[in-house]
């Protein structure tokens, strides 16, 4: 039977393009295709691609990409764009592979499910995205398929591209007929990324069956957008299928073992090559090449990747393609830590075999033996229909990117009628452990002739189209769980992927595996089990047929509240029954009026209540009894206490607790909960009571606490020195000089300086009593690269024998590098406590009985932190400011830890941790917000035992920002600024001045003035600071304004201005003064004669037809001022 194998992995169409870093790709036209990245987002990029005569097709800014077309003979132009950091191949992908219907609508139970349940999916809306849909009107003909909804093709997608798309319409179709199906045509990961973010704001179900060659790590740009899209909190969708991918054959992994020199097996260069076989008995000379059988006219892509950290690989290995007798057919050989682009742990190469079917080779090199043992990942793949296969095979681990996907269900393949899954079918878990494939559906089976995958569709991508049509089954069942009828996107989302899996059929072998996830899907199994588990609220009375009351006592397991109607608010005649064990409930939009009882609602153990409003209550609104229960996007309002916390191991999450009369949160003795994400505000009594003899409470953050960490303990930024690079250099010599700043101050007499050449380090000298350094580095080599103090920068020059550079050394400190700072308004997860009685109290205890109370990174605003504990609040004794940030300090006597507020006007965020060392603390170079002048801290012993809030230590204000001339300039920067105001200056020394976090230039200061040079920066506006002799930073709030254009300011009357852009034409260069009224001069002074344009002359008479680069001009303006809006200066 042939395999349909065209996986839409997208793996690989030309060589490069397996990872965006190879040549673009040329058309006919000499246009090239390629793949735009940036190391910054600014509002300026497009204009600049478009000067650069880019031809924009999808823009992504969210993850620094554009996609277009660009002439070959402007690529260097393209290259030279203002923060560009790559241009290259889009990644293209690859694509996995009616009287005909698949057997999996009877193997799956999706025939039995519409019989017995009336369904067939109408009402819900699916979208499938793959690469084509050739044949499509051919199957609507024989009535295999359906007319689509929509048809759209997204960047340099076409839908007459493949034929795979109408495959998988066919069997949605089968199994779900009265289904609404939409589809989207991709060819790069930009095209995925913009289909998915279309389809997810209109559909409910999507299904593809893309991968890219990119680790299975869930950190790829595709992955990351398909999981934002599937997490976003407004947006329809309710479920995403995927492929898994047929590579389970094709791939293989394995930690480094060293085997022969690469000489001894053709290659050229030095290095040992990776032994697959250790045996010595297989393989190319004695196992030193992985192996798979070629047919003339391959197209062969092999990828390589290894676990250093992406963006920072400094580990060197090569891939090679051999022939059987030494013969090296292609390489890939990039340095990986040398250059942009170049710090990616992956190597990649493509090849067609034009000879005889025959036996080759993929060999791994050590180049030079400088790399460090990692684990690899290695894929082979062929652009046709026949998949490779590795002669040394790794099934486990075998997805790829996009399969990954966090919260998208992943569907492995399972022949039809075997019960096992399919020797081909991606295997996992992902590279950072996560289980996956979550469930399976048959492949193998019958589609119409339409397409080439007639007459049996084989593949990930035939079973994942299976997943999407029970699916649709089961939305359309029960409508209560799409986005039309409101409810918690998130729970809905989780609901529907637990009803598949948990009621999934499982297969061999037993119970959840890395092969088929939970089992075969079953639709039959699917629906009945929801039939009997869920039960729809959808009246607001208090007791009846389909009421709260009603729904609780009806044994059901989940709870969904209807929003087909405008009343949803259930006045409570009497309480309701305790909420049983194992109750979800999603409530999103409705309220219970507990006006009437003592206790709105009580929860059970394990209970989730979601997205319920519950107000009034005389008692609490909410009542934990139970253990291990969970508590999301609930409001509480009004009530006696808001939730009151009986139970052991309660979430909090997400939730507003406001105007309780007693407390907000009242945490019960032998009770233990965590609070995060939530807003507790205006109670009348504590925000969070935490009563005597309770256990463990976490009020904050769920995830890791940050400390401040020393040097030491930071992974080296660079290669360590390897042993090969202590040999004896050969070649001319390259010196660099130059000064040394650190955190916008010259650098002391012993700061460090090391030189690398291609990653090895090669000079390490000490900077001198000037701020300078000199080092002499002898070659041949490519590139150098720097360090000061052992932090990295982004600067590099290139290799010259002979050559001799300057230049300046602009680094951070490694403390100011690290600090645990959050920018922002508040850690992900952090509490906002505001305006209540008192913001977190602990009354006292007879005796030491509590558990932990671990109370970090929230928000206070006009709140205290009120902790009865044998723990002695900390004292601040010193609060200061260098350039480099914040110096505070103080005692915690008995403590071990101390948690930083920093902030201003009574609010006061979570900044900084830091350990205790025999008492003392001190935060040394901290980046907090430059404006706060209030502080407080709290201490914990490393029991997480918290001391009480320390008195605020208040810091006065040093000065005040009256003027900053002009407030408006360019991204460029280096425009001279005048900031004037009082206690901005003293006589002795002057100010330290910076925009944003970037440092500026002063020119001169007296003490009500300062002038600066401004720094580079991306448009928007920026905050100034200036620090005077260690007080509080003098701030200016958004005072200055970047823009990637010059605002030239025309007054009524004479101008003398300059032309900043390139030769224009004057009718170009003043389109910004239409409507104006104005005369422009410009000497000439070859003709030694004027040269005029006016808006009031005959275009005859103007004889100043184009403004060159940096041309001065005499502008006469008639009326009101006006801004000339040129380019940047170049």
């Amino acid at each position: 039977m042939r395999r349909a194998f065209l996986f839409l992995a997208l793996v690989i169409a030309v060589a490069a393009s397996l990872f965006g870093t190879g040549n673009p790709t040329a058309t006919a036209a000499e246009r090239l295709h390629v793949d735009v990245r940036f190391d910054h987002v600014d509002s300026g990029i497009e204009a600049r691609l478009v000067e650069a005569g880019f031809e924009i097709q999808l823009a992504v800014p969210e993850f620094g990409r554009w996609q277009g077309w660009q002439p070959r003979d402007r690529l260097d132009e393209l290259r030279a764009v203002t923060g560009v950091i790559s241009v290259s191949t889009p990644l293209y992908a690859k694509l996995s592979a009616g009287d005909v219907l698949t057997e999996g609508d009877e193997l799956l139970n999706a025939a039995s499910a519409r019989n017995r349940f009336d369904v067939d999916g109408s009402g819900v809306r699916v979208a499938v995205i793959s690469d084509g849909i050739i044949g499509l009107d051919a199957a609507i003909q024989a009535d295999e398929a359906p007319r689509l909804h929509e048809a759209k093709p997204f960047g340099d997608g076409r839908i007459d591209r493949g034929e795979e798309g109408t495959a998988m319409i066919e069997i949605v179709h089968d199994l779900a007929p009265g289904a609404e199906i939409s589809f989207g045509a991709v060819y790069t990961d930009l095209d995925h990324i913009a289909a998915v973010n279309y389809f997810a704001q209109r559909v409910d179900i999507i299904v593809d069956d893309v991968s890219f060659a990119y680790p299975a790590n869930q950190r790829s740009d595709v992955s990351i957008n398909t999981t934002s899209a599937v997490r976003h909190p407004d947006w329809p969708i309710r479920l995403y299928v995927t492929a898994a991918g047929n590579w389970a054959e094709s791939h293989w992994s394995g930690t480094w073992q060293a085997g022969p020199d690469g000489t001894q097996v053709g290659l050229s260069s030095p290095g040992a090559v990776h032994q697959f076989n250790l045996a010595g008995d297989a393989g190319l000379f004695f196992g030193a090449g992985n192996g798979f059988n070629v047919e003339q006219d391959d197209e062969i892509r092999l990828a390589l990747f290894w676990d250093d950290p992406w963006g920072r690989s400094t580990n060197d290995y090569n891939l090679y393609l051999v022939s059987g007798v030494g013969e090296v057919l292609a390489s890939s050989v990039i340095t990986q830590g040398v250059g942009v682009g170049q710090d990616q742990p992956r190597e990649h190469l493509t090849y067609t075999h034009t000879g005889e079917a025959t036996v080759l080779f993929a060999v791994i090199q050590n180049h030079n033996n400088d790399a460090s043992p990692v684990n690899f990942d290695l894929f082979v793949f062929q652009t046709g229909r026949r998949q490779l296969r590795l002669s040394h095979q790794s099934p486990e681990g075998s997805l790829l990117a996009q399969s990954d996907a966090a919260d998208a269900l992943t569907v492995g393949a399972v022949n039809a009628g075997r019960q096992v899954v399919a020797e081909y079918s991606s295997r996992g878990p992902t590279v950072n452990g996560i289980a996956k494939p979550e469930i399976s559906a048959v492949d193998r089976v019958s589609v119409s002739p339409s397409t080439i995958f007639g007459p049996h569709f084989s593949g990930s991508s035939a079973a994942a189209p299976h997943v999407a049509g029970v699916a649709a089954l089961l939305l359309e069942a029960h409508s209560a769980l799409l986005a039309a009828d409101g409810g918690s996107p998130l729970l809905e989302r989780r609901l529907i992927r637990d009803i598949l899996t948990d009621t999934a059929q499982d297969i061999l072998p037993i119970g959840p595996d890395p092969s088929t996830g939970a089992g075969l899907v079953d639709a039959n199994a699917a629906l009945e089990y929801s039939n009997s588990r869920i039960a729809v609220i959808e009246s607001i009375a208090d007791s009846g047929h389909g009421t709260f009351r009603a729904a609780i006592e009806s044994g059901a397991s989940i709870l969904l509240f209807a929003n087909q109607s405008d009343q949803r608010t259930i006045v409570l005649d009497s309480e309701l029954p305790r909420l049983p064990p194992g109750l979800t409930v999603d409530g999103a939009g409705w309220i219970l009026d507990a006006s009437q009882v003592e206790v709105g609602l009580q929860l059970g153990d394990s209970t989730e209540l979601w997205g319920l409003s519950v107000v009034g209550a005389r008692e609490a609104g909410i009542v934990v009894a139970g253990s291990g229960s969970r508590l999301v996007n609930i409001t509480v309002d009004g009530n006696e206490t808001g939730i009151r916390v009986d139970g052991a191991d309660v979430r909090i999450e997400r939730s507003t607790v406001i105007r309780g009369v007693a407390a907000g949160i009242e945490i019960s003795p032998g009770a233990s909960a965590s609070v995060s994400g939530s807003e507790i505000e205006s109670n009348q009594g504590p925000g969070v009571r935490i009563l005597a003899g309770a256990g463990n409470v976490s009020i904050g953050p769920d995830t890791e606490l940050p400390i401040l960490s020393q040097a030491s303990e930071q992974p080296p930024p660079i290669a360590e020195l390897k042993s090969a690079a202590l040999r004896p250099r050969s070649g001319l010599s390259h010196s660099v000089s130059g000064s040394v700043s650190i955190d916008g101050l010259p650098a002391m007499p012993g700061n460090r300086v090391d030189v690398y050449l291609d990653r090895r380090l090669a000079a390490s000298v000490r900077v001198d009593h000037r701020a300078s350094f000199r080092a002499t580095v002898t070659g041949p080599g490519g590139e150098l690269r720097f360090a000061v103090d052992g932090v990295p920068l982004n600067q590099r020059v290139a290799f010259e024998a002979g050559a001799s550079t300057t230049l300046t050394l602009r680094a951070v400190s490694r403390h100011r590098l690290i600090a645990a700072d959050r920018q922002g308004e508040h850690i992900d997860g952090a509490n906002l406590i505001h305006n209540n009685l008192v913001g977190i109290e602990t009354p006292a205890a007879e005796g030491d009985v509590h558990g932990q109370r671990f109370i970090w990174g929230n928000v206070m605003y006009r709140n205290r932190i009120n902790l009865a504990s044998p723990l002695t609040a900390p004292t601040i004794e010193h609060a200061g400011w260098t350039a480099s940030g914040l110096v505070l300090s103080g005692r915690a006597d008995g403590a071990a830890i101390v948690h930083l507020y920093a902030g201003t006007d009574g609010r006061r965020r979570y900044a900084a941790s830091i350990p205790v060392i025999e008492g003392q603390f001190k935060f040394e170079h901290l980046d907090v917000d430059r404006v706060a002048s209030e502080f407080s801290a709290i201490a914990f012993t490393t029991e997480s035992r918290a001391s009480p809030e320390s008195d605020v230590h208040h810091v006065p204000e040093a000065g005040s920002i009256v003027s900053v001339t002009p407030d408006v300039g360019y991204i460029d920067g280096g425009e001279t600024i005048e900031i004037c105001g009082t206690g901005i200056a003293s006589n002795a020394s002057a100010p330290r001045v910076w925009f944003g976090n970037a440092p500026a230039r002063v020119l001169f200061w007296s003490t009500e003035c300062v002038s600066v040079q401004t720094p580079r920066s991306q448009a928007g506006t920026a905050d100034i600071a200036l620090l005077v002799n260690g007080s509080r930073p003098v701030v200016a709030i958004d005072g200055f304004e970047y823009r990637a254009i010059r605002a030239v300011s025309l007054k009524p009357g004479r101008n003398f201005v300059t032309w900043t852009g390139s030769d224009t034409r004057v009718t170009t260069a003043f389109s910004s003064l239409a409507g104006a009224t104005f005369r422009a001069y410009a000497w000439d002074a070859e003709r030694q004669q004027w040269q005029i344009f006016s808006t009031d002359l005959p275009a005859s008479l103007n004889t100043l037809r184009t403004l060159k680069h940096d041309q001065a001009l005499w502008i006469l303006l008639e009326g009101e001022e006006i801004d000339w809006l040129q380019p940047a200066p170049e």
